[in-house]
Formats: C-alpha cells, sequence, structure tokens
C-alpha cells in the first residue's frame, strides 16, 4: 500500500480520555444479567426515552420483551454509538455516582416494526454486562445472504475490494447478516467501513461503490476509519474541501482535510 491515511498522526482528532476498547460501529451482545437490567430500567431515564415518541403501550411492551427476551430466538446486540454529556447524566441516574470510562452507549433496532413503526432505543450500558465486542470487519467475514439489493451490492463489493483492506459493514445490513433476522429491505442504504488504506485505496473503492449504486439501486455510504476511532466519509475525503467532518466516539467536529492526508 502507499502512505495509508491510517497510519498517520493525526494529532488535532487525538481524543483525551476516551478507551479505544469500543468504536462506533461496533456490535455487543450482552449478557443474560444485562438484558433483564436493560428491560427493568431503562425506559425510566427520561433523558434517553421521552415517552411522547412511543405509538401505544403495547409496543413499549413488545419492545421491552425482545430486549430481554430476544427475537424469534435471537438475542439483539447493540450497536455501539457516540457518548454525550446526556449519557453520562442517565448512566449516573441508573448506577450512582461513576466515570464515563465505565460504560459504552449503544443504541438497539427492534427488527419488526410494531403499528409499521422501525423504533430504535438509545441506551448506556455498564461494561460489565457486555459478553462480546464484534467489530464491523468481523461481520464483513461472515457469510452473506443477498436477500435484498443492500445486501446483493456488499457480496460483490466483498469480492473485488482486495483482502489487504479492512473492509468492514454496519448499520441494518451488518444486523441482519449478524443476526439473521430481515433489517433490510428494498429500500435500504448499504452502509460499509475502510481502515489502514491510502487516499488512492480509498478513491478505488469509492469508484467501486459508485459503479454499485448504479447496479443494483442502492445508496452506499462509504467511511473511513482513522486513528482513535474517528470516522470521515469517504466521498467528503475526495471532494478536495478544506475542512471536513470528522466523528468520534465522544464528538463530532470539523478537521482540516491536510491534517487527514
Amino acid at each position: 500500500m502507499g502512505s495509508g491515511i491510517y497510519e498517520e498522526e493525526v494529532n488535532p482528532l487525538q481524543e483525551v480520555g476516551i478507551s479505544n476498547e469500543f468504536t462506533r460501529h461496533d456490535l455487543v451482545e450482552i449478557s443474560p444479567e444485562g438484558r433483564k437490567h436493560l428491560s427493568q430500567y431503562v425506559w425510566d431515564i427520561k433523558s434517553l426515552l421521552k415517552v411522547d415518541s412511543w405509538p401505544s403501550p403495547s409496543a413499549r411492551r413488545y419492545c421491552k420483551h425482545v430486549l430481554e427476551h430476544g427475537c424469534n430466538g435471537v438475542h439483539l446486540p447493540g450497536i455501539v454509538r457516540r457518548f454525550t454529556d446526556g449519557d453520562m447524566d442517565s448512566a449516573r441516574e441508573i448506577y450512582g455516582d461513576c466515570t464515563m470510562d465505565g460504560f459504552v452507549a449503544v443504541g438497539f433496532v427492534i427488527p419488526f416494526m410494531p403499528e409499521s413503526r422501525r423504533i430504535r432505543i438509545p441506551c448506556v450500558l455498564h461494561r460489565r454486562f457486555v459478553s462480546k465486542r464484534i467489530t464491523p470487519q468481523e461481520v464483513a467475514r461472515l457469510p452473506v445472504v443477498p436477500r435484498t439489493p443492500a445486501l446483493a451490492a456488499l457480496s460483490v463489493m466483498k469480492e473485488r475490494v482486495p483482502e489487504e483492506i479492512a473492509f468492514g459493514v454496519w448499520g441494518s445490513g451488518a444486523l441482519e447478516i449478524y443476526t439473521g433476522l430481515p433489517y433490510t429491505d428494498g429500500i435500504s442504504d448499504l452502509d460499509v467501513v475502510v481502515a489502514r488504506v491510502s487516499i488512492d485505496e480509498v478513491s478505488r473503492i469509492v469508484e467501486l461503490a459508485d459503479a454499485l449504486e448504479k447496479s443494483f439501486a442502492v445508496r452506499i455510504d462509504v467511511e473511513v476509519q482513522l486513528k482513535g476511532g474517528w470516522g470521515v466519509n469517504g466521498r467528503e475525503l475526495l471532494s478536495g474541501r478544506d475542512t471536513i467532518l470528522v466523528k468520534g466516539i465522544r464528538e463530532v467536529k470539523l478537521a482540516r482535510r491536510e491534517d487527514l492526508l
């Protein structure tokens, strides 16, 4: 490979005091104790879940049941998301006095949509409840059934991206691959992430994504993972703009393009 944008020092984007153990888009399996905890306590945290966002009490009961007991015999993994100041307030409300390093912010997506609505549930989880971490790259190595346009495009993309590139999948595609539940449909996007790549390799992967978008009539978002778990949109990285939006496990900020290359 050429000069790797992943391998370069990116000093303006170094995070202080944030563990690199989890990164955005990781899937995490939850222990039985953790699933029970979520079912019993997460609903009482006002900053996490607004009561008026729920369509009905029956949907609420359904989601509580799925969080603890799973769906069609499958326990749902959480998705690691950005940790906010509000999440810290929620963690203290649930667990008392604590520090950020003891927790991970996750989200759960209920695969079947009560009352024609897909429900996403944000939670703050104590790390002791996490029994397994699965990276987007590990998910991408699992078998893919091309049931929908997004997964069909992913099947082709996996064949064409060089093996030496750390290629991963996240979002609804990752959830379907990992659980076998029908998270994607005919209009689902495909979300992929690449790491340890040169700018030339990013260009080739984005070109491949552009071609597959036309072939499968599906939108494909390519994220480039940098040091410290920061992510940047591949097309924005190639756009030539002076500043680019970067997303981390703790915050979102604008960075100078020259500092990323």
